[in-house]
């Protein structure tokens, strides 16, 4: 089995949707299995062997990546019925060290996360790389740098992946 091939795709997934590795990896060594034995049932050969398997792999996490955006949306979406209540879990000193945490983040960041709370439904609906791009042409229409730009992001994925 060609790891190298499943863990080179699997970490280009994990770069730019923000989905843990090991899974990305577990679901591309599957894929590669899957596309394996495909090639083996296969009678006629329209391309080579690592081009089928490369694009079997890309495909199925494109579709594993869908279909977990399309849960979280459905576990976002509310009916009329429904109503939000507040979470029994949470308590005023919850939002009190969340704020802390925030005020403590590089200035890039703290203007990042300000922009997503103040306006929550703007980002709501959108996947993970619709953001990025909505705040990317937001920070450019205010002068930001790239290098500021990323250097936000990397520090608001910092403080999550340690966080809670």
């Amino acid at each position: 089995m060609e790891l190298n091939l499943a863990r080179k795709i699997a970490w280009s997934f994990h770069r730019t949707t923000g989905i843990e590795f090991e899974e990305l990896f577990g679901e591309a060594c599957l894929a590669y299995i899957k596309a394996e034995e495909d090639l083996k049932n296969r009678e006629k050969k329209e391309q080579k062997e690592t081009t089928y398997i490369y694009q079997s792999i890309k495909n199925h996490l494109i579709w594993r990546f869908m279909d977990c955006q399309e849960s979280k949306k459905r576990a976002l979406e509310v009916t009329p019925e429904e109503s939000f209540t507040p979470s029994t879990t949470r308590t005023p000193l919850d939002d009190i060290l969340f704020k802390d945490e925030i005020e403590n983040l590089p200035e890039e960041a703290q203007t990042i996360c300000l922009m997503i709370l103040n306006s929550p439904n703007e980002y709501l609906e959108l996947a993970t790389r619709e953001i990025h791009g909505v705040l990317r042409t937001q920070l450019r229409e205010m002068g930001w740098t790239w290098s500021k730009i990323w250097s936000g992001f990397r520090e608001i994925k910092k403080f999550l992946s340690t966080s809670h």
